[in-house]
């Protein structure tokens, strides 16, 4: 058994297998062109092995996807080239980051190394088993090299062996989770009264497993996440004049494993609460707000609709609206379908619903119940046909290419997605990485790199009010929880989706009226947006082709210069500054606004191809190792 076998507990061989035959052809295409850091810019650096095999690989393009999509940028170094840094150098590195998987052989200098990069201002993220091993592959005894830097006894694989790693549940306060961006619903109260905890929640969970590492003592910091019997899972604390965050969880194992939420929660804390970065927003001008996903599988749907757009429900949004075409809902021949060809009051109110700005799409293929219960792992005809049926369907009553898609149970192998990049459509909901906005989505190792997911977002064990009202929970509850999100989304300046069966939505009208009533509350106040999947999937398109860094301003060393570039227009990229941290950013090329928002400068770019922004930090709020030399 390999230590990472041991560790995490979880590793599936045949699986393993199957990535490591897949993946040297992408290191053949050239993946390792950019795991050097540059030099250029300002950014977060991941510390990687000197030489990667192809597994590795696979880890160090998640932690660089997720700053990006978190608006952090991240470059990524070997640990030699870090070793051999000057001091000066060192005093310009924003933060360091030693990954869980990638990075567990490590040589006593190095890790030395590391030590007196903290002890002298340095920022560094300890993620889990990084350093478990010397550079033979030997476990260090009797504890990790890093114990006295974290302040507990860690990594005791002598004493502990098999007990190294145990299964925790998260718990936290409410802040902690939402500082980690994680949003309501996606957490509980803990069920031990008194203690203002909150346990981390799956869908159709109660609290979700996560492998951790065995620690001893008491952590000499500010503890954020922590086990059910207050063991460390991620903590804070000084080391000499620098700070560390370690997480005890295996972030980027859990990514590739469509779990993404810690790393991209850990990652934005890191950059913004520890050194205080700027951030390239995820939402168009920086503000937040959500997608409403509508399924309509089945014949109800049809009155159930007309009833919520006479009822004013339409007049909000706009909305993703998705159909599952076919004459037939259960099973193949059971007539309970829409028969959307053959349905002419049912096309013509998907063409009003169009033409009001909603977005129609598919849901799954011809036949709801059967479509999802029994589409198989691997491609076959017959399936492919009924998603070629349902596109072909939608598609005549839109009057172009669909580019939306939402699969019946959450049922979405890889083929699916695969179809639906070849087809064109560039995004689709998704029951995998609960709580997170919309993201390119890891399976079997391999970044869908050409269409977007968007996680549906949990309320506890339910994700859709047809499930809440099985679950006996309240409508005032569940209505408590949909303003929550709201409120979530436009504080937090993010986006997230939520969807309902128009049919269910008549269940608990009062519910989905609250959530609609507090949007408009915050859309008064220019702090909400609806967005459909569709505009958001290409405005997140049109950001990822943008060319930007911060870099040492050349007329004014003591200052920050944004640079950003774009072929076609950086118009509604946002980038933003803690007011607490920066001056106010003025712009000395291109055309930008510069407002006040929620305790951050944003900087939204006009229609302009080039930009450029200058700002002064502001030495009383930023460490001296963040400042730029």
């Amino acid at each position: 058994m390999t230590g990472l076998d041991r560790l995490s507990g979880v590793w599936n061989r045949r699986w393993r297998w199957l990535l490591l035959l897949l993946l040297p052809a992408m290191a053949a295409a050239g993946y390792m062109a950019w795991w050097q850091d540059s030099g250029q810019g300002q950014s977060l650096v991941l510390i990687v092995p000197d030489s990667l095999d192809d597994e590795q690989a696979i880890y160090v393009n998640a932690w660089r996807d997720a700053g990006a999509e978190e608006g952090v940028p991240v470059s990524v170094m070997t640990a030699t080239a870090f070793s051999q840094r000057s001091a000066r150098e060192h005093a310009r590195t924003l933060g360091v980051i030693l990954p869980d998987t990638i990075h567990r052989r490590m040589g006593d200098a190095f890790t030395a190394h590391v030590r007196d990069y903290v002890r002298t201002g340095g920022r560094l993220m300890l993620v889990y088993d990084a350093g478990a091993l010397n550079q033979r592959g030997d476990y260090v005894v009797p504890e990790s090299r890093f114990s006295d830097m974290v302040g507990l006894r860690w990594m005791e694989y002598e004493r502990l062996r098999e007990d190294l790693n145990r299964s925790i549940t998260l718990h936290a306060a409410p802040a902690v989770f939402q500082s980690l961006h994680i949003p309501p619903g996606r957490y509980r109260p803990d069920e031990q009264e008194g203690t203002g905890r909150a346990v981390l929640t799956g869908y159709r969970y109660d609290a979700l497993n996560y492998p951790s590492l065995t620690t001893r003592g008491r952590f000499p910091g500010t503890q954020l996440l922590e086990s059910a019997d207050g063991q460390l899972a991620a903590g804070v604390r000084d080391f000499g004049q620098g700070r560390l965050l370690f997480v005890n969880l295996p972030l980027g194992y859990l990514k590739v494993r469509t779990d993404g939420l810690l790393m991209h929660g850990m990652l934005r804390y890191f950059a913004t609460e520890l050194i205080g970065l700027p951030t390239l927003s995820a939402v168009p001008e920086g503000v937040g707000g959500m997608t409403l996903n509508w399924h309509c599988d089945a014949r109800p749907c049809e009155a159930a609709t007309r009833k919520l757009i006479d009822l004013g429900f339409f007049t909000h949004g706009p909305y993703s609206f998705h159909v599952t075409a076919g004459p037939d809902q259960r099973a193949p021949g059971d007539g309970f379908g829409l028969d959307l060809p053959n349905n002419p009051a049912m096309q013509a109110m998907l063409k009003d619903l169009l033409r009001d700005g909603h977005e129609i799409g598919s849901h799954g293929g011809w036949i709801h119940d059967y479509f999802g219960n029994n589409v198989p792992e691997r491609p076959e005809p017959a399936f492919q046909r009924l998603l070629d049926q349902n596109k072909a369907a939608v598609e005549a009553v839109i009057g172009r290419p669909q580019t939306e898609y939402s699969a019946p149970q959450g049922n979405q192998p890889q083929w699916v997605t695969d179809w639906l990049s070849d087809t064109g459509v560039q995004s689709y909901y998704i029951t995998a990485n609960m709580g997170m906005g919309p993201t390119r989505t890891y399976h079997e190792g391999v970044r869908d790199d050409t269409v977007w997911s968007f996680p549906v977002q949990n309320y506890g064990r339910v994700a859709s009010v047809e499930e809440a009202f099985m679950q006996r929970i309240p409508e005032a509850e569940l209505g408590d929880w949909l303003v929550d999100m709201v409120n979530f989304t436009q504080a937090q300046r993010v986006t997230r989706l939520v969807y309902f069966h128009p049919p269910g939505a008549m269940v608990y009208p009062n519910a989905v009226m609250r959530m609609l009533e507090r949007a408009t509350q915050h859309e008064q106040g220019d702090g909400f947006r609806w967005r459909t999947m569709t505009e958001l999937a290409r405005f997140l398109d049109r950001r990822d082709a943008a060319r930007w860094s911060w870099v040492q301003d050349p007329a004014s060393p003591a200052q920050l210069q944004l640079r950003a570039d774009h072929d076609w227009t950086l118009e509604q990229l946002t980038w933003e500054y803690p007011q607490n941290r920066y001056e106010k950013p003025v712009v000395v090329e291109g055309a930008a606004g510069i407002r006040e928002r929620d305790g951050v400068w944003q900087v939204v770019a006009g229609d302009v191809k080039r930009l450029r922004v200058r700002v002064r930090p502001l030495v009383s709020g930023l460490a001296p190792a963040t400042l730029p030399h």
